[in-house]
């Protein structure tokens, strides 16, 4: 069984009934180059600038984080606790960035933004059980069920789209081959960051906070 990581949105957790961050402080203008908005998945260099997420006072400090800033999608704010559980058992398929956040008028340090280098469709993904549909990614709710039987298949159909269409896999199930303890996916309809029952069961025992476990199939 794998699980999709997800931030939890319990107020008996976050202490708060909204998300932990919802602004920050921006050293530099987003359209900056330097601005870490401005980079994809490849690997980051020590210069580019990250903003400052300021965390709401009422807000209890977790180890996965519900943190909202320009340029934060596909990416988790996350403890050095859980980060230090994360490195050792990922393949060099995240980096880890260093990350500064204002809470209760302080700035701290020892959290990390979470940056996917390369994504792992093709070895964890089993097309012919998992529901993908095709349409316009903005206007979501209209798109179309497809039947993909490959990698190369689901490859040579995002190859020939134009924008704003695009490929969402709605249900993904899991190849019962996959034996790493994560795996970053794109194009999965609420998440992108799959961890095995060990390691879910590693971050358990660690204590970590601010985290929900969705099971996922494998087949």
């Amino acid at each position: 069984m794998f699980y999709r990581i997800e931030a939890s949105w319990d107020e008996k957790v976050t202490g708060i009934d909204d998300v932990q961050s919802g602004s920050a402080i921006y050293p530099v203008n987003i359209w900056d180059p330097i601005y870490i908005n401005q980079w994809g998945h490849t690997l980051i260099p020590d210069y580019v600038v990250l903003p400052i997420p300021k965390i709401k006072t009422k807000a209890n400090l977790t180890d996965l984080l519900t943190v909202f800033f320009t340029g934060s999608g596909g990416r988790l704010t996350i403890s050095n606790r859980l980060k230090e559980i994360l490195k050792k058992n990922s393949h060099g398929n995240i980096q880890f960035i260093p990350l500064t956040i204002y809470y209760k008028k302080k700035y701290l340090s020892g959290y990390w933004l979470t940056n996917i280098l390369s994504f792992d469709n093709e070895k964890a993904i089993n097309f012919i059980q998992s529901i993908i549909s095709v349409g316009d990614s903005v206007v979501l709710g209209q798109n179309a069920i497809i039947s993909i039987d490959s990698y190369a298949q689901y490859k040579s159909i995002l190859l020939k789209l134009k924008w704003p269409n695009n490929l969402l896999i709605e249900r993904v199930v899991f190849k019962k081959s996959v034996d790493e303890s994560i795996c970053t996916l794109e194009r999965v309809h609420s998440g992108d960051y799959f961890i095995s029952e060990k390691l879910k069961e590693e971050i358990e025992s660690a204590g970590c906070t601010g985290i929900e476990f969705q099971p996922i199939e494998q087949m």
